[in-house]
């Protein structure tokens, strides 16, 4: 990660090295330092459909349904096809639907 940190600050508005350096904490089970990174990501580049798409997942991994399903909303806006906000999103929506 030295790399990317470095990118960071030589370009603090560099989107893509916030969103690999969010992946790594996420690995790293870093969250607190990984949710940090995708928003990062997030204000420089709102339309950053992979960040939205793993801070929906770094939310449902804490079990903030309701913020991950906002984020795979978002990340489907944003890039249609993707699969796995759309399975996601489906799942959260089943889990709070009414028995």
């Amino acid at each position: 990660m030295p790399r990317l940190r470095t990118a960071i600050e030589i370009d603090p508005n560099n989107d893509e090295a916030h969103y690999f350096s969010g992946l790594a904490h996420r690995t790293l089970k870093q969250f607190d330092l990984a949710r940090q990174e995708f928003e990062a990501a997030l204000r420089t580049n709102p339309d950053h459909a992979r960040a939205r798409g793993n801070l929906g997942l770094l939310f449902a991994e804490q079990g903030n349904l309701i913020a991950a399903a906002e984020q795979f909303r978002l990340a489907l806006q944003l890039n249609p096809q993707d699969e796995i906000a759309r399975d996601m999103l489906a799942r959260i929506r089943k889990a709070q639907a009414p028995k």
